[in-house]
């Protein structure tokens, strides 16, 4: 990978709301092309590129939490010198609410949790204490965008089927509701800008080539340096950032892709230096595992059958 490849996957990151299953990806392509500075076709073929190698997977649909009516918790923790962090990966992805587990080098993981409210997820959280004797924890709140509209039931019915396949195109998922292909457009269009839904691509970080994925953990003196940091952090590392704006209030939670570990001590020196940042941690990513949690399924499939509208 070169500096292009790695700015082309955090403008894909951030500009999901173009992508996903829609037919304007042309459109998409020319904004990429012009914030990068370079032509649609370059962008286009770097696009199929990645496709092809495995590295870009294709796009995955995630539901804001807020809609599901549940939270989300990250906690990350170092496995106990008794198991090995295989063996603790296996005992945690069977616990209910896990939708995500980040690998990183060494015997540190890090794990996503939906959880009804915040004393079901101490409940796990002790139960994960258990079964991989965790140390060194480290947990914060997510807190998700609020919803900007009202979930219908044919809304519901769209998020339930984008969830077994975000790359459908609008002519099949119409055909496949029974709407219009206009009709399906505006649906989606209108959670997305709603903030209901959320498409990201899917990267096999193990197949990086001249590239590191990095884990930032922020945390603030208080509040109210937040919004801050996160901007200031945002503004200067903006070409290498994968995601961002994650994080409860006192934290900030970055993700990137960098050319190397120099770069990634760069971060961690500049960070450090801010106002408001009592301390920062620095994990490199391995790998990170995605799991359908069958909460939320069984969440939405109530949600397509008692909604109206």
């Amino acid at each position: 990978m070169d500096r292009l490849d790695i700015r082309l996957l955090g403008q894909l990151a951030r500009g999901f709301t173009t992508f996903g299953p829609r037919t304007e990806v042309k459109g998409a392509y020319r904004r990429i092309a012009k914030n990068l500075g370079v032509d649609e076709d370059t962008i286009r073929k770097r696009v199929e590129r990645l496709r092809t190698t495995g590295l870009f997977r294709g796009w995955r649909l995630i539901v804001n939490p807020r809609v599901l009516g549940v939270e989300i918790f990250a906690v990350w923790m170092t496995v106990g010198p008794a198991l090995t962090v295989d063996a603790a990966i296996r005992k945690i992805k069977l616990l209910p609410g896990v939708v995500r587990i980040v690998q990183v080098v060494g015997d540190e993981l890090g794990v996503l949790l939906l959880c009804k409210n915040e004393e079901v997820f101490k409940k796990r959280l002790e139960l994960i204490s258990e079964l991989v004797d965790a140390r060194n924890v480290t947990t914060y709140f997510n807190q998700p965008p609020k919803i900007g509209i009202e979930i219908t039931k044919t809304d519901w019915e769209v998020i339930n089927r984008l969830r077994v396949d975000p790359d459908v195109r609008y002519n099949q998922l119409a055909m496949e509701l029974r709407l219009s292909g206009r009709t399906v457009k505006r649906r989606v269009t209108r959670l997305i800008d709603g903030e209901a839904i959320f498409f990201i691509p899917d990267i096999n970080v193990k197949l990086l080539e001249g590239a590191v994925c990095i884990d930032l953990l922020v945390n603030y003196t208080s509040g109210s340096y937040k919004r801050e940091v996160d901007t200031n952090i945002f503004s200067r590392f903006q070409d290498y950032i994968w995601r961002a704006g994650f994080g409860g209030p006192e934290q900030g939670h970055f993700e990137f892709i960098v050319p190397g570990v120099s770069v990634a001590q760069e971060i961690v020196a500049w960070v450090r230096g801010l106002q408001g940042v009592r301390a920062v941690r620095l994990a490199f990513v391995y790998d990170w595992m995605v799991f359908s949690a069958e909460a939320i399924d069984e969440i939405i499939r109530a949600k397509v059958n008692h909604s109206t509208g």
